[in-house]
């Protein structure tokens, strides 16, 4: 059974059956100095990779939301993914934040991290999304 493999370096595996590859790695925020990054990791087919997303040095400046677009191959991926808040930025943290997400076009996942404040949302850990690999 071949792995897939669900990085931000944009390198598929070469002895995998199924190819993933995440585009997005990391993103620069309008902040200037503002970087979310994506992490990586493996499935099987029919298996779940759980893929986070950290919020780096901000530079000073205060994000209250932000959104981020992530495309997978949905050849390779259910197209359903499931994405959920990070507790430290949650509804019951200072943040009180949510994710929302939608599926704008076939492989292409929008995700927005946002409240009903202006609080800002701390460096650290923002929410993960799971990915289940087709069988």
């Amino acid at each position: 059974m071949g792995r897939a493999c669900f990085d931000q370096t944009r390198r598929t595996c070469r002895r995998s059956v199924l190819q993933v590859v995440l585009l997005g790695g990391s993103l620069w925020l309008p902040a200037g100095a503002s970087e979310i990054t994506f992490g990586s990791g493996n499935t099987f087919p029919g298996g779940s990779v759980q893929v986070p997303a950290t919020l780096g040095a901000t530079g000073g400046e205060a994000i209250a939301s932000l959104s981020a677009d992530i495309q997978f191959d949905p050849a390779v991926f259910e197209t359903d993914p499931s994405c959920v808040v990070d507790p430290a930025v949650g509804p019951s943290s200072a943040a009180q934040k949510a994710v929302a997400q939608s599926t704008p076009s076939n492989g292409l996942l929008r995700v927005a991290l946002l409240g009903t404040n202006n609080t800002e949302i701390p460096e650290g850990n923002l929410f993960s999304c799971t990915f289940t690999a087709r069988s």
